[in-house]
């Protein structure tokens, strides 16, 4: 049992009554005194919280950034009564006001709230609490009625819309990843003449009728890229609101890379970064909704160097194989050897970096500092670098670079 607002202003009517009443001998204070002490008294006599049961219901327990979702909860009690839901969410969470004042009828009495996924990662609904006050509102008993459940939050791919990465690696396969070489593919590479062997279905008729002899189409050899993406978690990474933070552009980014190779069935890697890295998933051949869903269920922490990360998967880096290291830049001395590390092996590094919100890097300039140095570095290496700025499309600062 708690005070609440009415109740803390009426105790210190209280106090001030009595010393009144004391210093100036006043009758009427007194009296005013005598009141409010009953009240008070009679308050805490008479407060009793309902026997309480919580029921609740949710669609599932994995969900969208931006995904608007309902939980419902039945509570039962043993008597009609005024109450207030005080319920409870997570960081990643939006929701409802954070008191709601309804009427607890005798038996069962359903609410529904309505909740929104603000923003990737692991998060939780509740406990959710039930308060119960007096007659008065002076004094207010809080119990919880329904435990916690935890809950996922996948990230948003971003669009790479146009951009199309490419890979050299002609690893055999059945997948549709073109390389620029000629062979047995789908997609159309360049015109020659027809060769014993070809297939007829190669024959480009109007271009033969033009040449005056038998052209064939050839086309690109298909096969897949090994993928790896590092993605930075480290706790550096969370500054600034939590939407626009650096993490949580690095979980949309690297997720729209595994959803573009994806699409040309290559085989992805995700190597998550915190105080040591390690894959997101352990599968031969991860598919992305599992990769997704090991992100939705990754919490940011740690500050373990970018450089140890490369040197603990060596052996995932295939040679002229696309590796992203998708991070803000931002105060980490090994990100220019993590890279040279990855391109000494004969891989295709490219850097993803998000820029960290302004009022981060307001809040510690020499943040900036170290990013711009980085970025500088890098290109004066010759490393390819998407420099992502806020409010900018994942595609226009790859197409930009």
């Amino acid at each position: 049992m708690r005070l609440t607002l009415k109740g803390r202003a009426a105790a210190g009517a209280l106090l001030a009554s009595a010393f009144a009443a004391l210093a100036l001998g006043s009758p009427s204070f007194a009296v005013a005194t005598l009141g409010i002490a009953a009240a008070f008294a009679f308050a805490a006599a008479t407060l009793r919280a309902p026997a309480l049961l919580g029921l609740r219901e949710l669609p599932r327990d994995r969900f969208v950034e931006g995904e608007a979702f309902e939980e419902r909860l039945t509570i039962r009690g043993r008597r009609s009564t005024r109450a207030i839901l005080v319920p409870r969410g997570g960081a990643a969470l939006a929701g409802p006001m954070s008191e709601i004042p309804f009427r607890l009828r005798e038996g069962a009495t359903t609410l529904t709230l309505g909740w929104r996924a603000r923003v990737w990662g692991p998060s939780d609904l509740g406990p959710h609490a039930l308060a119960h006050r007096d007659v008065f509102g002076l004094f207010e008993r809080r119990v919880e009625i329904a435990p916690r459940i935890d809950v996922r939050v996948r990230p948003v791919p971003a669009s790479l819309g146009r951009h199309r990465a490419s890979a050299r690696n002609p690893e055999p396969a059945l997948g549709a990843h073109s390389v620029a070489r000629p062979g047995d593919g789908m997609e159309f590479f360049a015109l020659r003449e027809y060769r014993a062997g070809d297939s007829v279905r190669r024959i480009n008729w109007k271009a033969s009728a033009r040449a005056g002899e038998t052209i064939v189409n050839q086309v690109t050899r298909e096969s897949y890229a090994r993928v790896v993406v590092f993605l930075d978690l480290r706790a550096k990474e969370d500054l600034g609101p939590a939407e626009t933070s650096a993490r949580a552009r690095s979980g949309r980014a690297a997720a729209g890379i595994l959803a573009h190779h994806e699409r040309a069935k290559d085989h992805l890697t995700l190597v998550l970064v915190k105080e040591e890295a390690r894959r997101a998933s352990l599968a031969a051949n991860p598919r992305l909704g599992e990769l997704l869903d090991a992100l939705g269920a990754c919490a940011s922490g740690g500050a373990g160097l970018l450089e140890a990360a490369v040197r603990s998967h060596l052996g995932a880096i295939r040679r002229n194989s696309p590796v992203y290291f998708v991070t803000s830049g931002v105060a980490d001395p090994s990100l220019a050897r993590a890279l040279a590390v990855a391109r000494d092996l004969g891989s295709n590094p490219t850097l993803v970096a998000p820029e960290p919100p302004l009022r981060a890097l307001q809040a510690g300039p020499e943040l900036l500092a170290t990013r711009t140095r980085a970025l500088e570095r890098l290109r004066a290496e010759g490393f390819e670098i998407v420099d992502w700025k806020l409010g900018e499309d994942l595609e226009a600062a790859l197409l930009a670079r």
